[in-house]
């Protein structure tokens, strides 16, 4: 896939760059308003804002599993994971 779209593992050091950006920026900002940082609740409101998008996500995939389950995974069973002894 890096034939068709070179360069595409620097969107991966972007993504952390500019997230790493926003959470500092966020902590900056809340030990400015509040004079102090509180960790236990700076990472409840980040969790209470992204919960909703999870459940989305989880509940599209679920959907998407049970509507097209083309995969065959719910039918195999747990011993058919396992590795071959040769392996």
């Amino acid at each position: 896939m890096t034939e068709v779209v070179p360069g595409g593992s620097i969107g991966v050091d972007v993504f952390f760059t500019v997230s790493g950006f926003v959470i500092t920026l966020l902590i900056m900002k809340e030990y400015r308003a509040a004079g102090r940082l509180c960790l236990g609740v700076f990472y409840a409101k980040r969790l209470a804002r992204l919960w909703p998008a999870l459940l989305a996500v989880c509940a599209v995939v679920i959907l998407g599993g049970w509507i097209f389950p083309l995969s065959g995974w719910a039918v195999r069973k747990p011993t058919q994971f396992r590795r071959p002894a040769t392996w």
